[in-house]
């Protein structure tokens, strides 16, 4: 299990018990198994967008959750005001085992310092496009421990140059290194340009659904 994992694991069974809730108990609330609570807090799993909305809900602060810091109280700015804060939304897509077409997948907001994201080398004007992207299993950032949070920028979501992407692969958003090709089809590996290239049959580069490209990645604060 990596560091930061463990931090992770370690806060949410800090939130649960300010809550004063059991495992089971916090999953009733959260809407899911009693077993993925018990994961989450071993560590062997990292909670989705829609858990860590039902954390959200629950009064628990899901910033400090992810990057172990607690977020600064934000009150509405007065006209022309600067605020310092950056709120960030998550870049997940509808589930699609949920029935009905105007049922949406519940978001959350990541929402830090604007000095944390130039500390990752993002510029202010790129900041208001910004979505996350948080690694809930190996496969979807191969080379990043589970738990890291992934930056992408979707001004940035077509394949001007290779690069890492934030991709859409079905039901779910992966991040990948992405090669285009000559011949319009196009190359996806892990993270690493040197990787095999995964297969994809005759795929163009236009019909590849990205989401935008990685400009940060957030692993831990502090």
């Amino acid at each position: 299990m990596s560091e930061h994992a463990t931090e992770l694991a370690e806060r949410l069974i800090e939130a649960r018990e300010e809550l004063g809730l059991t495992q089971r108990e916090l999953a009733e609330k959260l809407g899911i198994g009693w077993r993925s609570v018990q994961e989450y807090e071993q560590g062997r799993a990292v909670p989705g967008g829609s858990a860590l909305a039902g954390y959200a809900g629950l009064g628990v602060d899901a910033t400090w959750l992810l990057v172990g810091e607690r977020e600064v109280e934000l009150r509405v700015p007065a006209a022309g005001r600067h605020t310092d804060i950056v709120a960030i939304p998550d870049a997940g897509i509808p589930d699609g085992r949920k029935k009905g077409k105007h049922q949406q997948e519940e978001l959350w907001n990541l929402r830090v310092h604007r000095s944390v994201l130039e500390r990752v080398g993002i510029p202010a004007e790129r900041m208001p496009s910004l979505v996350t992207v948080l690694l809930e299993d190996d496969a979807m950032g191969p080379e990043m421990p589970r738990g890291t949070l992934v930056i992408v920028d979707r001004d940035q979501s077509h394949l001007a140059a290779d690069g890492t992407y934030a991709l859409k692969l079905g039901n779910r958003v992966v991040i990948r290194f992405v090669r285009s090709r000559l011949d319009g089809e196009i190359e996806v590996s892990g993270l690493n340009p040197t990787w095999p290239a995964e297969t994809l049959g005759t795929l163009k580069a236009s019909k590849l659904a990205v989401v935008g490209r990685v400009v940060g990645v957030l692993k831990r604060m502090g």
